[in-house]
């Protein structure tokens, strides 16, 4: 059974930021900032609203950069956290697909 957004954004509310991506760049990606603008996106979503082209290409690049950030992620608080939230933004971009 899939997640609803609505349950992948509980859990990713519930989920602990992992602290060193606080103040790391991973990739020239700042974690902080695509974690803020995803949880945005689908707060957006959720509200029953849609995406406009703005906050729908903002989702694309973070979805791009989650790509780029995850291989290089090793510790397996920060792995789990990003893939949570990778899952949260496909979600977001397409709220009836199954993952």
């Amino acid at each position: 059974m899939s997640e609803t957004l609505e349950q992948l954004y509980a859990a990713h509310v519930e989920r602990p930021f992992p602290p060193r991506l606080r103040s790391v760049d991973v990739a020239d990606v700042w974690f902080v900032l695509l974690d803020a603008d995803i949880a945005a996106c689908a707060q957006v979503v959720l509200r029953g609203g849609g995406l406009d082209s703005k906050r729908a290409a903002v989702l694309a690049r973070h979805r791009a950069d989650l790509e780029l950030v995850l291989p290089l992620l090793t510790d397996s608080r920060e792995v789990a956290y990003a893939i949570g939230l990778q899952a949260l933004a496909v979600r977001c971009a397409d709220p009836s697909r199954s993952l």
